[in-house]
C-alpha cells in the first residue's frame, strides 16, 4: 500500500501523529520546542510568557481523536491567534467505495442549514478533487458552525482535509489555507 505525502505549505505546521515518536516523548516537549522557535520569529508578548500558547499547542496535540482523522494540523498567525486545525482523514476503501470525492466531502449532507457549497480544487500533482462547505446548527438553536471538505482520492483511498468553526470570520480566513494545504497531498511510494 502506497504512503500519503503531505508537503505542507510553511503557515501550516504538522503535529506528529503519535507519542513517543522519533524527535518527541511528549506533546509537551513538541510544543515547548515550538513555542522555542516561534519565539525566534515573533516579538515577544509583553510580560514575556508563552506558556498559554505552549499549554494550548499541548492541548491540540492531545486532542487527536484516531477514529475521526490521522494527523492534525495548525496554521497560527501569532501568540493571539487566531489559531486554525485541520484534520486529515485517510478514508479506507470500504467505507468509501462507489462515492465521489464530492461524495465524500459531503454533498449530499441533509443535516446542513441550506445545501452544501460545493467545488473543485486541484492537487500540485495535477489530480482533481472536490470541496465542500456545509452550515449546521449546533448545541444551541442559534449557533451556526461552518465546515470544509477537501478531499482527494490518491490510489485506491480517499484523503479528506477538514476544517470546523463556529466564528464565521475565521472560517473564511481559513479556507484559502485549508485549500493550499490539501492541495500538497500526494502518493508516496
Amino acid at each position: 500500500m502506497s504512503s500519503i505525502l503531505v508537503d505542507h505549505p510553511d503557515d501550516w505546521i504538522g503535529i506528529p501523529e503519535e507519542w513517543p515518536n522519533s524527535r518527541w516523548e511528549t506533546p509537551y516537549q513538541w510544543a515547548s520546542e515550538l513555542t522555542d522557535a516561534l519565539s525566534e520569529d515573533w516579538s515577544l508578548l509583553p510580560d514575556g510568557g508563552t506558556a498559554p500558547f505552549r499549554d494550548l499547542m499541548v492541548s491540540i496535540a492531545n486532542s487527536l481523536d484516531p477514529t475521526a482523522a490521522s494527523r492534525l494540523y495548525v496554521s497560527v498567525d501569532g501568540w493571539a491567534g487566531p489559531i486554525f486545525i485541520a484534520a486529515m482523514a485517510v478514508l479506507p476503501t470500504a467505507r468509501t467505495a462507489g462515492s465521489t470525492a464530492a461524495e465524500v466531502a459531503g454533498a449530499d449532507d441533509v443535516d446542513t442549514i441550506e445545501a452544501p457549497i460545493v467545488g473543485e480544487f486541484t492537487t500540485t500533482a495535477g489530480v482533481a478533487g472536490a470541496s465542500c462547505v456545509r452550515y449546521f446548527l449546533r448545541d444551541e438553536p442559534d449557533r451556526v458552525v461552518a465546515r470544509a471538505d477537501f478531499v482527494v482520492q490518491l490510489g485506491d483511498r480517499f484523503v479528506d482535509f477538514f476544517h470546523e468553526n463556529g466564528d464565521l470570520v475565521d472560517f473564511e480566513r481559513a479556507l484559502p489555507r485549508l485549500r493550499e494545504l490539501a492541495a500538497t497531498a500526494s502518493v508516496g511510494a
